[in-house]
């Protein structure tokens, strides 16, 4: 019988256990950010926006070298990849390091745990320069509620745009669109449309991506709002608007903020300028012990995609070992 399984099932049972194998790895055995490629992409977007993003330019052309700059920094290196998978004896592996590495909000964990230990010990510096790992934004000034607040919104949205991404994409389009998507989302976040140098330049990205996201911002939403009982779902189900270029991030924070009783959202600051953002949920400032309380509330929402994504899988071997 298990013979006939595997032999009728097995590519589904190896992606089965590949999706299940790159998330308890990630969890287990954290990727230094430095040692990750996506990290060397950032980076890589970094120095090719300092060239190429003139603020001096109309709005245009600075829309025309920002997809220029996404094109030329994506999709070489997709394209060499998905040959190397054609090449490989063993493309599994290959496809179980994308995997890993994408998972980029599991990574970011022990990160997070150390700004809540730090700001409990009143270590703000040590608590910034952690978080300036994860964002874009100046984290040099925060106050202890800045960081709290920072690290919280980072927390529960990073997941939509991490792991959960990567499990509905693996399930949808297999590991090319995982990488594809995490790459792009990469790039955004490196020419975040809400910092003023790049509101033109990712603004074609920016729309991309919030299309693409779509599906993996709503299930981390429905997540968040299980979690949260009947006034979290009502919460789920009335979809504010918000600006298209923070709209699914604002729509998980007002979630979470909804669920954590805190205060999330508000201005924020890149390269000394002040950008002003909506403010979501109610009035209580957050502290560093409610990081804690979202990194677990982010935590079971993986579980519940990596479940479900297991589930499905599961139940039809058992139907077809009837």
């Amino acid at each position: 019988m298990w013979q006939q399984i595997v032999s009728h099932d097995g590519p589904l049972l190896i992606r089965f256990t590949l999706i299940a194998v790159a998330l308890l790895a990630a969890l287990v055995i954290p990727l230094p950010q430095r040692f990750n490629p996506l990290y060397w992409l950032s980076e890589l977007a970094a120095r090719m926006a300092s060239k190429v993003c003139r603020s001096d330019r109309q709005a245009g052309q600075q829309q025309i070298a920002g997809l220029l700059a996404t094109t030329l920094l994506t999709l070489p290196f997709w394209l060499i990849l998905l040959f190397l998978f054609e090449l490989a004896a063993y493309p599994v592996f290959f496809e179980l390091a994308v995997l890993y590495c994408c998972m980029r909000d599991l990574h970011a964990r022990t990160d997070f745990q150390q700004v809540t230990r730090a700001l409990l010990v009143g270590d703000k510096t040590r608590a910034r320069t952690l978080l300036s790992r994860w964002t874009s934004r100046d984290t040099e000034i925060l106050s202890e509620t800045g960081i709290a607040k920072t690290t919280i919104e980072l927390a529960v949205t990073s997941s939509a745009y991490g792991s959960i991404a990567a499990i509905l994409f693996y399930w949808i389009g297999g590991v090319p669109l995982v990488l594809l998507a995490v790459m792009l989302k990469t790039l955004e976040q490196s020419w975040s449309p809400v910092n003023p140098q790049y509101r033109h330049f990712s603004a074609a990205l920016s729309h991309i991506n919030h299309g693409l996201f779509w599906l993996p911002v709503q299930a981390c939403r429905l997540s968040l709002a299980i979690q949260g009982g009947p006034a979290a779902i009502k919460q789920f189900v009335q979809l504010l608007s918000y600006p298209i270029t923070q709209r699914g991030y604002l729509q998980i924070c007002q979630l979470a903020a909804g669920i954590l009783a805190v205060e999330l959202g508000g201005a924020r600051k890149y390269q000394g300028e002040r950008v002003a953002l909506a403010k979501v949920g109610p009035a209580r400032l957050p502290n560093g012990r409610d990081i804690a309380r979202a990194l677990l509330l982010a935590n079971t929402s993986r579980w519940c995609w990596l479940g479900f994504s297991l589930v499905i899988p599961a139940l039809w071997i058992l139907l077809r070992m009837r």
